[in-house]
């Protein structure tokens, strides 16, 4: 049975939510419902206790929407375009409907760019009324496997547009509203050079907030390059702006992310350096759609949009589940029986959604008692999947945040061949250790590749991560013996006899299986040959620990590993470690982000290790 996932969510309650969201004033919300704010609170404040979360920060009579509930509007505004197309298009034949594909960094998500992106895609509906358009908001550092996609209709394609940041360098131009420039907020009693050079910001400690990836990754390296001192704070950005500075506060913002709720006691500067963040379009299927609504969107970007207000819909969230039901269960008595209502009730929801969009979805044929979707109803079905995966996707959203408010620790791990690998040993006996005496805390592993875990670090998605190279931009912590590497392979591809020790250059006679050179370990190898005026060629280069334990069981290929990721297959006699000369030591770092405050979670973890002489146990 498709019922609604979680009570509390009606579009009513989310209309007000988003504009509160935008506009962060109760009073002007109240007036544009036509209500008191005292309804407006009242809403909002039984929505937050029903879902057990904090939808806004409240300071000084200014509603300041927290991360989580922007990406709740974020969703609501999809369910909204969706409720607009179907009320439009629920008497049109499936073959006429069409869709138009907007991938957007989520840098957009913001100010101008985004009021422009959804008056533009207002304009192609009403130019283009049976195609659907939904902008996709993506987080850069996550992949596709990564990243939960959005819902696809299976129409007829429109097109596809997307929107990205690319760096560059040189002058910007300060009138183009697609330049992202990066500028100083700071608090009045600072009085910064003018001009200002980037020797003159070293002066200075800068205040970097939470805000998309590819700014984050932007503006931190332009800082570390420079050696401009900065930290980290882990709220977002338009949270810190929207209130009054401190003394002495200097915050980086790039004015792609700025918007008219800057609160007004900031002033503002330009950083002094060269290069800046620019959103760039790519048509990747080009169309009549993509051409209208890329001029659209330009239009719009020119003349600077104020807010877009969302379509009032005419149905409600429980209308469009209970139609969903009478279709599962084929009949009206049936589904009543299900979703525990009385038949005439239920009859009278899915009359009340027919009568909103203007169109019989179900046929009624006389002495039967099942209802037959029609070819309206099919329409209002598929809709009504992509309407499921929005809502579903506000549960998720929402159930992490509950996660997120308790105690908890997210540590990333790289992944290892063997069960009695040092990593494996370290959290299943150390970090299991301290974990029982922290019965509170909720522990999160993260498995994944060393390219993974540096960027989530950075996008601060995850707390801790334990690595084998060293960064700049890490602190870390050695928490394991240093372990020499060396050749791995199986008896027969070792010959006989077998040797002992090897040089380096001697492992070139051995087909060689690597990790790609993205990975910490291709990096530490890499490293010490190029230092010894080497360069290993392997044969295959693989991330695949399956597939590389595999080949290296069946004598095709050999690794270069520490013993202890493979420590019991060289106990079984199934593989041998020969060492190599000169020696290569693999240390694992315990690390975290740099000029970042560490919660009291993570400082217990860290002093744990410290004090149990982690860093001597030969695991």
């Amino acid at each position: 049975m498709t019922t609604l996932p979680f009570r509390g969510l009606d579009f009513k309650t989310m209309l007000k939510v988003a504009h509160l969201a935008e506009s962060r004033s109760l009073k002007e919300t109240a007036q544009a419902f036509s209500c008191s704010a005292s309804v407006v609170s009242e809403a909002i404040s039984s929505m937050e206790s029903l879902q057990q979360i904090s939808l806004f920060v409240r300071k000084n009579k200014v509603f300041i929407a927290q991360e989580v509930t922007r990406k709740i509007v974020r969703d609501f505004n999809a369910m909204i375009l969706l409720e607009r197309f179907a009320c439009i298009n629920v008497g049109a034949a499936q073959a006429d409907l069409a869709w138009l594909k907007i991938k957007c960094s989520d840098a957009m998500y913001s100010g101008s760019l985004n009021n422009a992106l959804l008056s533009a895609i207002a304009d192609v509906n009403q130019l283009y009324p049976n195609v659907l358009v939904i902008p996709d908001y993506v987080e850069a550092h996550f992949g596709p496997s990564e990243q939960e996609s959005a819902w696809r209709p299976a129409w007829r394609d429109a097109g596809q547009v997307d929107f990205m940041l690319e760096s560059q360098t040189g002058e910007a131009d300060c009138a183009d509203p697609m330049a992202g420039q990066w500028m100083i907020l700071h608090s009045p009693d600072v009085t910064l050079p003018d001009p200002m050079s980037v020797q003159d910001l070293k002066n200075w400690r800068f205040v970097i907030p939470r805000m998309p990836w590819e700014l984050l990754q932007h503006i931190s390296g332009i800082c570390e390059r420079a050696e401009i001192n900065f930290v980290y704070d882990n709220r977002h950005f338009y949270e810190l702006c929207a209130l009054p500075p401190d003394a002495g506060q200097l915050v980086l913002i790039n004015t792609l992310s700025m918007d008219e709720c800057i609160h007004d006691k900031w002033h503002v500067s330009e950083f002094p350096v060269s290069t800046w963040m620019s959103v760039k379009s790519s048509v990747y299927q080009d169309s009549p759609v993509t051409a209208y609504f890329l001029k659209a969107f330009a239009f719009h970007l020119a003349s600077l949009p104020r807010s877009y207000g969302l379509a009032r819909p005419r149905t409600t969230l429980k209308q469009w589940y209970y139609f969903a039901n009478v279709i599962e269960c084929g009949s009206i008595r049936r589904a009543a029986e299900q979703l525990y209502l009385t038949q005439p009730a239920l009859s009278t929801q899915v009359q009340q959604l027919e009568t909103a969009l203007g169109m019989r979805v179900f046929d009624r044929k006389t002495g039967s008692r099942r209802v037959h979707v029609n070819a309206a109803g099919g329409v209002l079905w598929a809709i009504f999947e992509g309407m499921d995966f929005y809502v579903r996707r506000v549960q998720q959203t929402l159930q992490q945040l509950r996660l997120a408010r308790q105690d908890r620790l997210s540590l990333g791990i790289l992944p290892s061949i063997d069960v009695q690998s040092r990593v494996i040993a370290l959290i299943a006996d150390q970090v299991t250790t301290w974990q029982q005496l922290h019965a509170d805390v909720r522990l999160e592993i993260v498995e994944e590749r060393h390219q993974f875990l540096a960027d989530a670090l950075r996008a601060q998605s995850i707390h801790l991560a334990f690595i084998e190279t060293e960064m700049p931009w890490l602190v870390q912590h050695v928490v394991t013996t240093p372990e020499p590497m060396g050749l791995v392979c199986s008896t027969a591809l070792a010959g006989r006899p077998a040797p002992v020790r090897l040089q380096w250059s001697e492992l070139q006679r051995f087909p060689l299986v690597l990790p790609r050179k993205v990975t910490g370990m291709r990096e530490l190898i890499d490293r010490h040959c190029l230092s010894h005026g080497l360069e290993l060629r392997p044969s295959v280069e693989s991330d695949s620990l399956n597939l590389n334990r595999r080949w290296l069981l069946d004598g095709r290929y050999a690794a270069i590993l520490p013993r202890s990721a493979v420590a019991s297959l060289i106990e079984s006699g199934e593989l041998m470690f020969i060492e190599v000369e000169p020696p290569l030591y693999r240390k694992l770092h315990l690390s975290y982000l740099k000029n970042r405050a560490l919660n009291k979670v993570e400082k217990d973890l860290i002093d744990f290790l410290i004090d149990h002489r982690t860093m001597n146990l030969q695991l």
